[in-house]
């Protein structure tokens, strides 16, 4: 009996007892929270784990699960998030599968949060679809984003987050950005760095691929890393445009153009970083 609650055999019997208190509503954990991570359907518990431990590290204020998810408690996600399970607040939005993901972002809409999606990365699973049916500020990845789904972000005004190192190192196809552009997409830029399927933080390897193998133009490219990257956060009236009332964010290069971003293939050309108006490198 206790090998079949527990999942392990069990040598002293029981070691110890303990009730589990009540999980918070949705509600309760994400008052005065800035940034949330939803887990969508992931049934795998050492993935869960990973994300847990990730959250965490990156200062998460809260992890929402859906119905469809493993549970959090399951004690190889336990295991693998190395106590995080126990250190993050979460809770379970909603009942039953029916329950997410309108009704469940709806919810999330009316205590201010605003929609990021990581979508289509390894297949094509509707992702690019959902963002913009449900209206999100981004959809990220987007490497196997179907046509109808490119059309669906162009129509809804959603920004698409693409990251080239990822595919580089993957050995995936690259995003396509050139369709993505033509249908009235906007397109951001970013790296990805994470270490698993993209351990670089590069921008210049990231601007060279996006122009050689991604179809964009030099400024295209610079374009989506700043103005449509502000614009993939929700802060394009404060940042990523050099324009009177922004925040004075900009680089001095080396070379009398920015064509030589590209160019100069993978090397780090910046020769001045100012931030907030100050000059930070030199």
């Amino acid at each position: 009996v206790l090998e079949q609650l527990t999942g392990f055999q069990l040598t002293r019997g029981v070691l110890c007892a303990m009730r589990r208190p009540r999980l918070p509503e949705p509600e309760e954990i994400c008052a005065g929270a800035r940034r949330i991570a939803v887990l969508d359907g992931i049934v795998d518990p050492t993935n869960v784990g990973a994300i847990f431990r990730s959250a965490v590290a990156l200062g998460v204020d809260a992890v929402l699960v859906t119905p469809e998810c493993c549970y959090p408690l399951h004690r190889r996600a336990a295991r693998v998030s190395m106590g995080c399970v126990f250190q993050a607040p979460w809770a379970v939005i909603g009942e039953r599968a029916s329950d997410w993901p309108h009704p469940g972002v709806e919810r999330l809409r009316k205590m201010g949060f605003k929609l990021k999606i990581h979508a289509d990365e390894i297949v094509s699973l509707g992702g690019a679809e959902l963002a913009g049916e449900l209206h999100a500020t981004s959809a990220d990845h987007l490497l196997h984003a179907s046509d109808a789904g490119i059309r669906a972000m162009a129509d809804n005004g959603v920004v698409s987050t693409l990251l080239p190192t990822t595919a580089f190192c993957l050995k995936e196809p690259f995003a396509r950005a050139r369709e993505m552009i033509d249908a009235g997409c906007a397109v951001a830029l970013a790296t990805d760095f994470n270490p698993g399927s993209g351990f670089t933080f590069s921008v210049p390897l990231m601007i060279g691929l996006a122009v050689i193998y991604m179809k964009m133009s030099a400024e295209e490219a610079i374009t989506a890393l700043t103005l449509n990257g502000a614009a993939a956060l929700d802060r394009a009236d404060r940042i990523g445009s050099l324009e009177p009332g922004k925040q004075a964010d900009l680089v001095i290069l080396q070379y009398p153009s920015y064509k030589f971003l590209p160019y100069h293939t993978g090397v780090n050309i910046v020769e001045t970083v100012i931030k907030k108006g100050k000059v930070v490198v030199r």
